[in-house]
């Protein structure tokens, strides 16, 4: 009878043990953002629009910004171009290969924290980049010239829903 009433007692236990957990008090924030890549913060950050100055005279610089999505890979989402301001874009990639974006987070908000630096893309890679995103093959064509601009490497990234 002993072990009867200590296995009742002790299913009961479980049972009851087996609840709802306590909610969750990030459940607000993690609705509003998505992370990607390395854990970050949007402390610090700044617009976007203000990289091209701070870059004057410098090859690269270890930075946190924010600012608005202009495309993203249609293949996989493993690159996007963001906006920077006076007409200007910059392409901005992930540390290692390492995480995506949704190929759907075009106009989107976003806080990346990286490396920026200034690269000359070859007129292959234009050509490849143009093909990711979806270009016909004609305007693939009348790439024919590399360009010399401002790149990122991001190790984090944080999207805004």
């Amino acid at each position: 009878m002993n072990k009867l009433f200590f296995a009742t007692i002790f299913g009961i236990t479980i049972l009851s043990s087996c609840g709802n957990a306590p909610e969750d008090k990030t459940t607000k924030k993690n609705s509003e953002f998505q992370y990607f890549g390395d854990s970050i913060t949007e402390t610090d950050a700044i617009a976007s629009e203000l990289l091209a100055s701070k870059m004057k005279n410098i090859d690269s610089l270890d930075i946190k910004l924010t600012g608005k999505i202009i495309e993203v890979c249609q293949k996989k989402g493993c690159w996007m171009v963001m906006n920077i301001g006076e007409g200007k874009s910059m392409r901005v990639k992930f540390k290692d290969y390492g995480f995506f974006v949704p190929k759907d987070a075009s106009g989107k908000t976003i806080i990346i924290e990286g490396k920026a630096f200034s690269e000359t893309t070859s007129v292959a890679t234009l050509q490849h980049y143009a093909e990711d995103a979806g270009k016909s093959k004609e305007e693939i064509s009348k790439i024919t010239v590399p360009e010399t601009e401002i790149g990122f490497e991001a190790h984090g990234v944080i999207l805004k829903k």
